[in-house]
């Protein structure tokens, strides 16, 4: 579930499961996008066999965004996620990224936390 171009988003509830890469990059469950603003909030969900994981953070907005700009915060929590390869990745500066209270279960050691 990606939010593009979006203001204030909650994702809550749902289950997502077995996404692989089509050839596009996108193999994540979530992933906060760009161009969005406000709060973007993931929480309560059950993910798993996802190829990419459960999460990718995106930068937000883009420069051509700034005379409409409101901050863009992001906040990952209360999520299970089984069975991927990485639990949370940054592809962007994330500075308002919030991840906590989340349950990574595996049933062999990978990374948890890619370098944003």
């Amino acid at each position: 579930m990606w939010s593009w171009s979006s203001r204030d988003v909650i994702y809550q509830g749902n289950e997502i499961a077995f996404i692989r890469d089509g050839g596009r990059g996108d193999r994540t469950a979530f992933d906060y996008d760009s161009h969005c603003s406000g709060y973007q909030i993931h929480q309560y969900n059950y993910t798993h066999h996802n190829s990419g994981g459960q999460m990718l953070h995106m930068n937000g907005l883009s420069s051509s965004d700034i005379e409409n700009y409101i901050p863009n915060t992001k906040i990952n929590r209360f999520n299970i996620s089984a069975y991927e390869p990485f639990e949370t990745w940054c592809s962007a500066n994330t500075k308002l990224s919030f991840v906590y209270n989340n349950v990574y279960y595996r049933s062999v050691l990978s990374t948890t936390i890619k370098k944003c």
